[in-house]
């Protein structure tokens, strides 16, 4: 996401859920931790399923509600050129295993924090953003909340970028 339109989406993050912004920007996960449990298998294959793809465009949509049991707010995401399935399963080839079902979101109220959302929810239900934006490369995060790392890798690149 570029990072004008990031900054704004942190902005309305931090408003609700400001423990989760630092080291956490705005973000679309296109794998989950428990969907891919070999991190250097990931690694290796998110540098050559980069490197097959181009340059691609999502859509930042409205403000959604997160199915129960969790409780929180997103921005829907949109990919209009099916990109995004098709790294998924490149990258959550056996002996991975993906989810069912993939909702491409960015996370506005965190579940863990579900308690915020009926104070929250007035002001995140009117928005709509419906702006597109180039995606040009894919981050893998690693570590946890204490040193959180990104390796960046561009698409159509061969290798990771700096």
């Amino acid at each position: 996401m570029p990072d004008p339109l990031r900054e704004e989406v942190d902005a309305i993050r931090r408003r609700f859920t400001p423990e989760l912004v630092v080291g956490n920007p705005a973000h679309a996960t296109l794998v989950y931790h428990d969907e891919a449990d070999d991190p250097s298998l990931l690694r290796e294959r998110l540098a050559e399923a980069t490197a097959a793809e181009l340059p691609f465009e999502l859509v930042l949509e409205g403000v959604r509600r997160f199915r129960a049991p969790a409780v929180g707010a997103y921005l829907s995401v949109r990919d209009p050129s099916g990109t995004v399935d098709r790294l998924r399963g490149r990258l959550l080839a056996p002996p991975f295993v993906p989810r069912r079902r993939l909702t491409l979101h960015v996370t506005l109220v965190h579940p863990a924090f579900a308690e915020r959302l009926p104070a929250a929810w007035p002001s995140l239900s009117t928005l709509h953003f419906g702006r597109s934006f180039r995606v040009e490369a894919l981050d893998l995060m690693s570590g946890d909340r204490s040193g959180v790392r990104f390796h960046s890798f561009a698409l159509g690149a061969r290798t990771p970028a700096a």
